[in-house]
């Protein structure tokens, strides 16, 4: 497979060891287009393949584009002590679709959407209902919303134009109260 056959590996951004380790459940709408140095050997093992994308993934993630950095700073926001390691090992990313859209962040069919949303996201989101779920954009808010699900906490998009502007970046500092609330609940329980 070709890099154009692969989403980017920013779908790939899950650093946790254990369920238990997840505080920060961040659902964005659908990967962007492959960067364009990233290319992935077809004759590679399933194994191989993964760790060579989670490699390049969280290599995107330190050094990459404006989304990348978007997400750094919503992870400071959370936990500003700790290193990047140890901020992915509490969050989970999830894209509410798992393909790229025909044109970086375009529309994507609902037909399309809605059934990737079925089988995958809406088990993720059940295995982790009791974590601080946030949805970022009203493409993902929508989609996690058609699920069914009703308890997220919902902010701007974090990939610009959107995640640049100021009441975004004002919301998404709100993220550390959401998942002290619901990490406040999951230990009563």
């Amino acid at each position: 497979m070709g890099s154009g056959s692969w989403a980017r590996a920013a779908s790939v951004y899950r650093g946790f060891r254990k369920l238990d380790d997840i505080e920060l459940v961040l659902v964005v709408a659908e990967p962007g287009d492959p960067f364009h140095d990233e290319h992935y050997d077809s004759q590679s093992s399933p194994v191989e393949h993964i760790e060579r994308i989670a490699t390049f993934s969280f290599h995107a993630l330190e050094t990459s584009d404006q989304f990348c950095v978007n997400f750094r700073r919503i992870l400071k926001h959370c936990w500003p002590d700790l290193s990047l390691y140890e901020q992915m090992r509490r969050t989970w990313k999830a894209e509410s679709y798992l393909c790229s859209a025909p044109r970086e962040s375009g529309r994507v069919p609902r037909q399309s959407w809605s059934v990737c949303g079925h089988d995958y996201l809406a088990r993720q989101l059940s295995l982790l209902a009791d974590r601080a779920i946030v949805v970022c954009g009203g493409k993902a808010r929508d989609r996690v919303g058609a699920l069914g699900f009703t308890q997220f906490f919902s902010v701007p998009a974090i990939a610009p134009p959107e995640g640049n502007k100021p009441h975004a970046r004002a919301a998404h500092r709100k993220i550390p109260e959401y998942v002290a609330k619901c990490n406040a609940k999951r230990v009563r329980h």
